[in-house]
């Protein structure tokens, strides 16, 4: 069961680079350094007020990309992408609604 959960988890992340790349890097950089809008991975990273990966999957859901086009999983994807770049993602667990108000995001923005 464990090694079922983090290999879900590590397909995640795959998929969240694959669509981070299509959707969001033009606009946040290719590493997620910042370009034209925030940056998104490093200290520089510009989401710490959300506290939870819940409140802040439902910003993103709501307003990126402008183009409307990522379905949830995707958008659940890419935030899981952006949490391990910044080593905030718990390791072996998929990022979806049950898991992320466990995701704390308060303790790595200080």
């Amino acid at each position: 069961m464990q090694f079922r959960l983090q290999q879900e988890a590590s397909d995640q992340i795959a998929r969240g680079r694959k669509v981070y790349a299509l959707y969001c890097a033009g606009c946040h950089g290719q590493e997620g350094e910042g370009f034209e809008a925030p940056a998104l991975v490093g200290p520089a990273r510009d989401y710490c007020d959300f506290g939870d990966a819940q409140r802040l999957y439902a910003w993103i859901a709501d307003r990126m990309p402008p183009e409307d086009v990522l379905p949830p999983q995707e958008t659940w994807d890419v935030l899981a992408f952006i949490l391990h770049a910044n080593g905030e993602l718990p390791e072996g667990i998929p990022l979806k609604p049950g898991t992320a108000r466990r995701v704390d995001l308060r303790p790595f923005c200080r």
